[in-house]
């Protein structure tokens, strides 16, 4: 375990006896206040028995008990939250556990909200047919999955508002969701937390790199980055006949992003670290496009994409299922060589990264957004294939065994 702690809301490098702990003692109205002792060497000490060296005094078990540390804090986040330490308050776990950063990115109308749900939402069915434990330790990220993801989604049955655009003074607004992955046999036992942060497309359209590069700061650090492609914007899927009727009973008008695909992919490029001496980068990067359903007449009647997309499929003796993911990365690089045209997405990327492969998403399912209720869900969502860019992302980091 590295001594050393990133905080996800800054990304500030700090030493470990610098990271504040925060108490749950205090002043109840303010959420617990902020008791400045510092993390000692508790190396070797269970991390659910640190306590508060401000209130621990001796006193009896359930005295002690409630002085146990609740979470942790790092102190340049406190400089900026103006008095509110619960909005940069993170789960104590992240010092017991390695870090893994997952970026989800898309231009606007990708679906990136919806995708964050259902992939949420699959993380945790498919536990017990890749042997992972999924939870998280987080009550602010279990607060805001709910309130902005599931409960609209998956019991009103709304459409999900876009995602806010970037400040880097809101460090509540752009939290990232906190969850813990803890691995069982056959795969290595390992407990890490992954980070998924969801930038708004509206981000994505700044011209100024250095703009960029302190919105997707976080990518300096990423495990891997899930790309978020429409394909209703590529050329040959706007001009087909057979998505006329899709376009006008949805109302979708045909329009292209201020920033294309491909200027997103050169952008995403020169943010990412790990350049080899070919000058791509080595961080494994997903291009993951979605609402597929629609597009099942641009496909093959038996197309990996659609046939091959239960939780089974997905993985052989509790390993991930290198033969599924690898049929859909090659079908779906001979889709788009057919329908990008000129936007030449397939050939921009695998300049721009050497570890990449292309997947078939769709966070509703088909047939499930209404056109007579715009805005709304028909029925519940019924996700596939969500999960594979994370299942990838994760072989290739190393943390999966596949088969």
């Amino acid at each position: 375990m590295s001594r050393e702690f990133i905080c996800p809301l800054c990304f500030s490098k700090l030493p470990l006896d610098e990271v504040i702990k925060h108490c749950p003692s205090g002043d109840v109205e303010h959420n617990g206040q902020i008791h400045l002792s510092f993390l000692q060497k508790y190396f070797g000490t269970a991390i659910g028995e640190l306590t508060c060296d401000a209130c621990k005094d001796g006193k009896d078990e359930a005295s002690k008990r409630r002085t146990l540390v609740d979470g942790i804090i790092c102190p340049n986040c406190l400089q900026k939250a103006e008095g509110r330490p619960v909005s940069c308050l993170l789960p104590i776990d992240l010092v017991e556990c390695d870090p893994s950063y997952i970026a989800v990115i898309g231009l606007r109308n990708s679906g990136k909200s919806h995708y964050i749900a259902s992939l949420i939402q699959s993380m945790y069915e498919i536990a017990s047919d890749i042997q992972w434990a999924f939870s998280c330790p987080d009550e602010l990220t279990s607060k805001n999955y709910y309130i902005s993801y599931k409960a609209p989604l998956y019991e009103r049955l709304e459409a999900l508002s876009s995602t806010r655009r970037y400040d880097s003074l809101d460090l509540g607004g752009k939290r990232p969701l906190i969850y813990t992955l803890e691995f069982k046999p056959p795969h290595k036992r390992r407990k890490f937390t992954c980070f998924f942060y969801d930038s708004a497309g509206e981000d994505l359209e700044e011209s100024d790199v250095s703009l960029l590069r302190e919105t997707l700061r976080y990518l300096q650090q990423a495990s891997g980055v899930i790309l978020l492609m429409d394909p209703m914007q590529l050329p040959g899927v706007c001009s087909s006949e057979a998505m006329d009727g899709y376009f006008r009973q949805y109302k979708i008008e045909k329009r292209r992003s201020a920033c294309s695909t491909a200027e997103l992919l050169r952008k995403i490029h020169q943010i990412l670290p790990g350049k080899r001496g070919n000058g791509k980068s080595r961080v494994p990067v997903a291009l993951a496009f979605s609402k597929v359903d629609p597009l099942r007449p641009l496909f093959g009647k038996d197309s990996s994409v659609f046939l091959n997309s239960s939780y089974e499929d997905k993985t052989v003796a509790h390993r991930v299922n290198m033969n599924n993911l690898s049929l859909i990365d090659e079908e779906m690089r001979e889709w788009l060589r057919e329908y990008q045209e000129e936007d030449d997405v397939l050939g921009v990327a695998e300049e721009c990264f050497d570890n990449l492969a292309c997947f078939g998403v769709s966070a509703l399912g088909n047939g499930v957004l209404s056109s007579s209720n715009l805005g709304h869900l028909d029925s519940s969502p019924n996700p596939y294939n969500c999960v594979d860019p994370l299942l990838w992302i994760l072989w290739q980091n190393g943390f999966l065994k596949g088969k």
